[in-house]
């Protein structure tokens, strides 16, 4: 397995943007790996998809892919920022819950 780097854009300033170099590791999927991810990535979304707030499902998001690693998936977070479109509650997509209030 290669490993890759990837330049990253720390701030909004072109002339000086503090690039940050990440090591990047990519591993393929199977087919039976593949299965495996998206039940998990289905359930996971099941169990965080309403606010934490108000219950409402209607919400943006930020668009950042945090990487699950298959032997730890206890561990997973989806640390993207979501805004409640109903009452305006900022948190993570892992922060949602299964249940409406």
């Amino acid at each position: 397995m290669e490993d890759k780097i990837y330049r990253i854009r720390k701030g909004k300033d072109v002339e000086n943007p503090g690039l940050i170099y990440v090591p990047y590791i990519m591993k393929e999927h199977d087919e039976e790996s593949l299965i495996e991810y998206n039940d998990f990535m289905k359930e996971y979304r099941a169990k965080h998809k309403f606010c934490p707030e108000c219950g409402s499902e209607k919400h943006s998001t930020t668009l950042v892919g945090y990487i699950m690693k298959s032997d730890k998936r206890d561990e997973y977070k989806d640390k993207n920022i979501c805004i409640c479109q109903d009452c305006g509650n900022r948190h993570t997509a892992h922060d949602r819950v299964m249940e409406k209030n």
